[in-house]
């Protein structure tokens, strides 16, 4: 038996998830947020330097400017 889910959700969430616009939002995020993980991981890690928490923080502006040349 199937469930039809769109009885469940409201009306205003099924056209969210329906549409292109939030799951391309939520690979823009995701792409965004990696290097700020990366960096706190790395500024946690006691092996790690300053330095490579520098080299974090220009990995995400690298990522930050690919972003802005795709007009996102």
């Amino acid at each position: 038996m199937c469930l039809d889910y769109t009885k469940i959700l409201s009306t205003a969430v099924s056209s969210v998830l329906q549409s292109h616009a939030f799951f391309d939002n939520c690979h823009i995020l995701a792409f965004t947020l990696h290097p700020f993980k990366k960096s706190i991981a790395t500024l946690e890690s006691q092996t790690n330097t300053l330095a490579d928490y520098y080299l974090g923080l220009a990995r995400l502006e690298a990522a930050i400017k690919k972003l802005l040349k795709n007009d996102h």
